[in-house]
């Protein structure tokens, strides 16, 4: 599906981090979690949090975003079938336009 109003790229992920903070509770666990989407902008990977509130909105833009291009991948595939295709037709009626008529 090539429609999405709003696209974003990256992956959304939950992570967990420790504080590092000897009396605290994550310091013998997995850590802290929270929300994070990683991105490549300008060939630099980007990581940006995202609150808690804003997590199934991000999951949609990035969900978008992966379809858009899947279907743009498909799009690009059917065109080399079709490129494909057309330039056999053209070999073909070149032949045949040969076989009438000899020309020079």
């Amino acid at each position: 599906m090539l429609s999405a109003n709003l696209m974003a790229p990256g992956s959304y992920r939950k992570v967990y981090c420790r504080c590092g903070r000897k009396n605290c509770w994550c310091y013998s666990g997995k850590g802290h979690p929270y929300s994070r989407i990683t991105f490549s902008e300008d060939g630099k990977s980007r990581t940006k949090s995202i609150s808690e509130k804003n997590t199934g909105w991000i999951k949609k833009v990035t969900q978008n975003y992966r379809d858009f291009k899947e279907g743009q991948k498909k799009i690009k595939e059917y065109d080399m079938c079709l490129i494909k295709l057309l330039d056999k037709y053209l070999k073909e009626i070149i032949e045949q336009t040969r076989k009438k008529k000899e020309y020079n």
